[in-house]
């Protein structure tokens, strides 16, 4: 058994054809009252800040600013070739962006003025504030989410 892990492990330069692919992501939108509320992108961008600023030191500019970068990496060496996963695992959480909202409403307020997409972030803030907070301590210790908010 080998596992390859990463954003190259689909690409046809390295993909094995008799190998098991799995595509991991956060896919699922936020959905309220029909509309979708918050993208699953959205909600990707929460986790990284959040797990930017807990691990790295990161603030929310420096995510937000790495955000281009990070897309530019998906749309090129993962979109092409996720299709090609034989299992795909959303790792979406239903409870993930009430948990979320705490932690990054404050991130996201210590953005400037003048920061980029800024319009952007604040519908997002907008959008988090239509759910209700989760209390971090009910994310079961085994969750996901523990990655983004330890």
């Amino acid at each position: 058994v080998v596992i390859f892990e990463g954003i190259h492990a689909l690409n046809e330069l390295f993909y094995h054809p008799r190998a098991t692919g799995v595509y991991v992501s956060a896919r699922t939108d936020l959905v309220q009252d029909g509309q979708v509320a918050m993208p699953h992108t959205w909600i990707r961008f929460l986790r990284r800040t959040v797990r930017d600023f807990n691990y790295r030191g990161a603030d929310a500019l420096f995510t937000m600013q790495q955000w281009p970068n990070i897309r530019r990496g998906e749309k090129l060496y993962i979109s092409p070739f996720k299709d090609r996963a034989n299992i795909t695992f959303d790792t979406s959480l239903a409870y993930e962006v009430p948990v979320l909202r705490s932690f990054a409403e404050p991130l996201l307020a210590t953005l400037p003025e003048d920061a980029p997409e800024l319009g952007n972030i604040r519908t997002m803030i907008e959008r988090l504030q239509l759910v209700d907070p989760m209390d971090p301590a009910l994310v079961p210790e085994t969750s996901l989410l523990r990655e983004f908010i330890n």
